[in-house]
């Protein structure tokens, strides 16, 4: 398996441009995982024309001709200094998480991966939240800093 903290890594831009699929989410994308094994193997059925693997024609059509442009610009963030990209089948990928109803396929690290492995406490929400939930967000993270 390759190394999917390598920012060179034909395994990480798999990855990316299955999390970049519109409309997917975390529970497709590992619907699609339990289904095909890895996103190599997802990408393979799409892109050899086997239409007996069961999929979508929007999610064939998006495995066909993902945003790669999308994927370059994460692997750009991947490549910079202390970034890293966790998938739940990386040894690194926090286990109470990947424990959880409903895991994040991928995360984000900005930092030493090693410390989500210690105790801690996070803060989860929307990517797009509301006015209201950005405030209360940063409003709990600030008391909890200050404590």
């Amino acid at each position: 398996m390759e190394d999917s903290l390598n920012p060179n890594s034909s395994n990480m831009r798999q990855w990316l441009a299955l999390a970049r699929m519109p409309g997917l989410g975390s529970r497709g994308i590992r619907r699609l995982l339990h289904q095909f094994g890895t996103p190599a193997r997802l990408f393979e059925c799409a892109t050899g024309g086997r239409h007996e693997a069961g999929l979508k024609p929007e999610i064939l059509a998006y495995l066909r001709s993902p945003d790669w442009d999308a994927v370059r610009q994460d692997m750009d963030w991947l490549r910079q200094p202390g970034h890293h990209l966790l998938t739940l089948d990386h040894p690194l990928y926090p286990r109470l998480l990947g424990e959880t109803a409903d895991p994040p396929p991928l995360l984000f690290v900005n930092g030493d991966p090693l410390l989500l492995s210690s105790p801690q406490l996070a803060i989860v929400g929307s990517r797009n939240p509301s006015a209201s939930g950005r405030r209360t967000a940063l409003d709990f993270a600030h008391c909890l800093a200050e404590s």
